[in-house]
């Protein structure tokens, strides 16, 4: 396993002198002074190779890419394939040459940092050496596990909660848009526009703030499914087709180049709002003028576009491009079907004749989150995944939502700044409380070290 490093040592010194006598006195051999390691690499996890770094200011060895969340069953006896120095190492608490023929048990270097286990490595001149330290990385939760919160639990899980949130259901109509730092949500109830405010800049403390709002017409004639942010504005529709807009979340302000003919907000990219305009009883798409001063027409909406609880995701592709996937009501008989734009004036219909199709849900939210899509409606039953978003399968692990939400509707979904997702769910008269759930993916949280 280990060979004593004094017999070691006395070996060296033996070979050296035997090989001195043989050569000719007049020469001068220099035995290397180089006490750093080369390379190294353990044996793989699951199949898979897991690159090490050598940081030769600081003799620390670490992985980059942390080991699977279940490798300390591996690492406990594993080998080290590779430790390739120029003179010898030694470890332990005795200084006992190292053996890497044989397994190892690694467990005292993962995730100890600069506290991780330390080797010394000897130079072939047996006096130069350097301590190096050994950080094994490894997860300590499953990287693709979608976690959540019940942040409206009264002691909240992990010291976590949201406070002050409104205990009276809002079970009417509600919509949550992010702004800057803050999640803005507004409901409607009784005929009256209720606005709150939640910060978001800190990860484990919320405070819910109720806002006054003004500048926005009668509730009756808001179209709150159509809150839209826009360049860190909120905007929002009526009835009467015209258009509001707020920095603030509370003081609204009717965007008069904007208002006249809009049915509903559609999208908001970096630098273009889109729409559904109605001119002489056709309705068609239409985006902004570069200054937002006025609506340019695009082409003519089709017929099965829905145009109620519109829910779009933006988001920029593998190739760059900036795009959006929307869906909203109606869904059709049998499934929901996904539109898509790449500048809002023309929406291409995403409906596939295969049979991996989303089926159809009542008020249906699509996300775009870690490279992939994602639907799911009222009942929070199942919820779908699609690269493309064309073929849609339902996720059967990791990615899913809170068993708590099931049965429940009237609800709305943002993702933060910092890749969380919130669902808002509102009660009702029946005893059905508002909810407040957060989630994120493991490893979308992990911080790089």
């Amino acid at each position: 396993m280990r060979i004593k490093f004094l017999s070691i040592i006395t070996g060296i010194l033996f070979v050296s002198i035997a090989i001195s006598s043989c050569l000719d006195s007049d020469e001068t051999y220099e035995i290397s002074a180089n006490a750093t390691v080369q390379a190294f690499s353990i044996d793989t996890i699951h199949g898979v190779k897991y690159p090490f770094t050598i940081d030769q200011l600081n003799k620390y060895i670490y992985n980059v890419d942390s080991l699977p969340v279940d490798a300390d069953t591996i690492i406990d006896k594993i080998l080290i394939d590779t430790f390739f120095v120029s003179g010898y190492i030694t470890a332990g608490i005795n200084d006992t040459i190292l053996n890497t023929s044989d397994s190892l048990n690694l467990l005292p270097a993962m995730n100890k940092g600069k506290e991780g286990m330390k080797f010394t490595v000897y130079a072939a001149d047996l006096v130069s050496k350097n301590e190096y330290t050994l950080d094994i990385r490894v997860h300590l939760q499953d990287p693709d596990s979608l976690v959540w919160t019940n942040m409206t639990e009264p002691d909240g899980e992990h010291g976590i909660r949201l406070t002050d949130f409104p205990t009276e259901p809002f079970a009417d109509n509600q919509k949550s848009a992010t702004l800057g730092n803050d999640l803005m949500l507004y409901t409607i109830r009784e005929g009256a526009v209720n606005a709150y405010r939640i910060s978001t800049s800190n990860n484990s403390f919320y405070q819910c703030e109720s806002l006054t709002v003004s500048g926005l017409p009668a509730a009756d004639e808001l179209k709150i499914k159509s809150l839209t942010n826009f360049q860190e504005k909120l905007y929002l529709a009526d009835s009467n087709g015209n258009v509001y807009a707020t920095e603030d979340g509370a003081f609204w302000s009717k965007a008069e180049a904007l208002s006249g003919n809009v049915l509903t907000l559609t999208a908001a990219f970096s630098n273009t709002l889109s729409a559904i305009c109605e001119e002489e009883g056709i309705r068609y798409f239409c985006t902004t003028t570069s200054d937002a001063t006025a609506w340019e027409r695009g082409n003519e909406v089709p017929v099965d576009f829905p145009t109620e609880n519109l829910c779009t995701a933006v988001y920029t592709s593998a190739t760059g491009i900036e795009q959006a996937v929307a869906t909203g009501m109606p869904t059709g008989e049998t499934e929901t079907i996904p539109w898509l734009t790449l500048t809002g004036s023309d929406w291409a219909s995403l409906a596939t004749t295969s049979a991996a199709y989303c089926p159809a849900l009542t008020n249906p939210s699509i996300i775009h989150y870690n490279g992939e899509f994602y639907l799911f409606g009222d009942g929070f039953n199942a919820i779908y995944s699609s690269l493309t978003g064309i073929a849609w399968y339902e996720v059967e692990e990791k990615f899913m939502l809170p068993e708590a939400l099931q049965g429940r509707s009237n609800y709305s979904v943002s993702i933060d700044k910092n890749h969380f997702i919130w669902i808002i769910s509102g009660g009702d008269d029946t005893g059905t409380t508002n909810q407040v759930w957060r989630g994120r993916l493991n490893k979308l949280g992990f911080e790089n070290r």
